[in-house]
């Protein structure tokens, strides 16, 4: 008997329970994380450029996307791109995420544009057979100036430059360094030996 009580008290319980539980709303299912990923650049990458290209992808598309607080488009797949001018040396790009309901995502970039001198010929420690060679090479900035031996050159429009230099010794260095406001000069020492 008292085994038929425990189970009747049991049973009531567990019917009180499901009532209970079947009155209530069904839950509502947690909203996914708003989510930001910098497909580019990398996040410490260097570059010559003067304009580079952020591009990105957020998990929501009705994100609100910032790229150096400028809004930017967000595409039907989350996808944005964002053009952001460099500065010579450290440059931070503060991108920002933001829904409502939801924690603001930001990701950091820090890129560092460089000014860069390619010498193309002649090569360090070579030999020429004539008393004059041609000095080569490019800028990645055609708003710098390049000397060779003190000399300001010509540059084309592409960065490149090539000019004339006579050897006047057996062994002589040639001085090619560039001049642009706000960045440190740059220089190459080329060593050429006039063959006997």
């Amino acid at each position: 008997m008292k085994k038929i009580i425990v189970r009747s008290a049991l049973l009531l319980i567990a019917a009180a329970v499901i009532l209970v539980t079947a009155g209530c709303s069904p839950r509502t299912p947690a909203q996914p994380r708003l989510r930001l990923e910098i497909t580019a650049p990398a996040a410490r990458a260097s570059v010559t450029d003067p304009i580079v290209t952020v591009t990105g992808i957020v998990s929501d598309p009705a994100a609100r996307v910032t790229v150096r607080e400028t809004p930017v488009q967000v595409g039907s797949d989350g996808a944005f791109s964002h053009p952001v001018d460099m500065n010579y040396g450290s440059n931070s790009i503060g991108v920002r995420a933001t829904l409502e309901g939801q924690n603001p995502v930001t990701r950091t970039l820090t890129i560092t544009r460089n000014l860069v001198l390619d010498v193309s010929s002649p090569l360090d420690k070579s030999s020429a057979a004539e008393e004059i060679v041609t000095v080569s090479g490019n800028i990645s900035d055609t708003a710098a100036k390049v000397f060779i031996n003190g000399e300001e050159i010509s540059i084309g429009e592409d960065g490149s430059f090539s000019s004339p230099v006579k050897l006047y010794y057996l062994t002589t260095t040639i001085n090619i360094t560039t001049s642009l406001e706000g960045v440190d000069p740059i220089t190459r020492l080329v060593t050429v030996t006039r063959a006997q």
